[in-house]
């Protein structure tokens, strides 16, 4: 997780010196991720010290919000769920992660979708560093940017209670957590696009 944090940050760290405002949209693990990278970058935080630009939102898509010094599986382990991580994800000796049933787990099509369309994303997915969701983060972004949720209800992976505690635990932090709430699975992005753009402009432009 520590190169990833380290990409992201360096790639937000160079929009932002050129005095851009940027929205962070993130997904799944890439909660944890921007969450833990994009700490000191927001807009408000670079004012002050007299420096253009910075982040003005973080939006967290079905995202792990996750607090310091926790990680993606201490909320797993939270909702005493452990038992099903190895029915969900295949996790060899070498510690690579790839879902046993994409299809089912994580895109969750609806009966109208396109099945060729389906098959065809899912070709794209590739294995992952399963070590990842196990590693803590340091530090909060969300604790100096605003932050919006987009929620999933039937998400598989990122299940709805997990995402609904991710914002009571900020709303119980003093933040203000705009949300919005999408009728599909773990990959809006790809099965409710028109609905993400939307939610996005929303934060966007109010």
């Amino acid at each position: 997780m520590s190169s990833d944090t380290s990409v992201i940050r360096e790639a937000a760290e160079r929009l932002v010196n050129e005095g851009r405002t940027v929205v962070a949209l993130m997904h799944s693990y890439g909660g944890q991720v921007g969450t833990n990278a994009l700490h000191g970058l927001g807009v408000k935080v670079r004012s002050a010290k007299g420096l253009p630009g910075g982040i003005s939102h973080l939006i967290y898509m079905t995202a792990y919000a996750v607090t310091e010094g926790t990680s993606m599986m201490d909320k797993v382990k939270e909702f005493g769920n452990m038992d099903l991580v190895p029915l969900a994800f295949d996790i060899p000796e070498d510690s690579s992660c790839v879902s046993r049933d994409p299809k089912t787990l994580i895109v969750t099509p609806k009966p109208e979708d396109d099945i060729a369309e389906v098959e065809k994303y899912i070709s794209t997915f590739k294995r992952w560093n399963a070590q990842c969701m196990y590693q803590p983060i340091q530090y909060t972004a969300w604790a100096e940017i605003p932050v919006s949720y987009i929620y999933t209800t039937n998400d598989m992976t990122v299940p709805f209670n997990y995402q609904k505690s991710f914002v009571e635990t900020l709303e119980k932090k003093g933040l203000k957590v705009q949300t919005f709430e999408l009728e599909t699975g773990h990959c809006p992005n790809f099965t409710a696009t028109e609905e993400v753009v939307n939610a996005v402009k929303k934060v966007v432009l109010g």
